[in-house]
């Protein structure tokens, strides 16, 4: 168990709707997960045993979520990555198409033409 701070009180505060009046006095105490764990268990009543069950089933849920966060950090990542190279791939194949198409361009030109240079016969 610990004591909140001015700053963490009034970020709790400002999360909750509080009465306008009255108030409290001092800084209220908080519990870390370990410490309620360590209380239920040391309670030996029904609720107690309940309380202890559902905060465990809900620290396994932060932590299945948080985990599941990361991976699919890590997931949109590696897309990101994978997008850049396909996009540079992409890029050097337009590239190659584009040139590819004013060779043939440029064949077709020289085809029109007639022969030039020496032509045998001519003397």
């Amino acid at each position: 168990m610990f004591q909140l701070t001015l700053d963490e009180f009034d970020n709790l505060k400002s999360q909750f709707a509080t009465s306008s009046w009255g108030g409290r006095r001092t800084l209220p105490y908080a519990f870390t997960e370990h410490g309620i764990l360590m209380l239920s268990s040391v309670l030996n009543s029904k609720i107690a045993i309940q309380v202890n069950i559902h905060t465990v089933r809900v620290f396994v849920k932060i932590l299945k979520m948080i985990q599941e966060g990361n991976s699919f950090v890590s997931k949109i990542q590696s897309l990101e990555l994978k997008i850049g190279d396909h996009e540079r791939r992409i890029k050097l194949i337009l590239e190659y198409v584009k040139k590819f198409e004013s060779d043939k361009h440029i064949e077709s030109e020289c085809s029109k033409r007639g022969r030039f240079g020496f032509k045998q016969g001519d003397a």
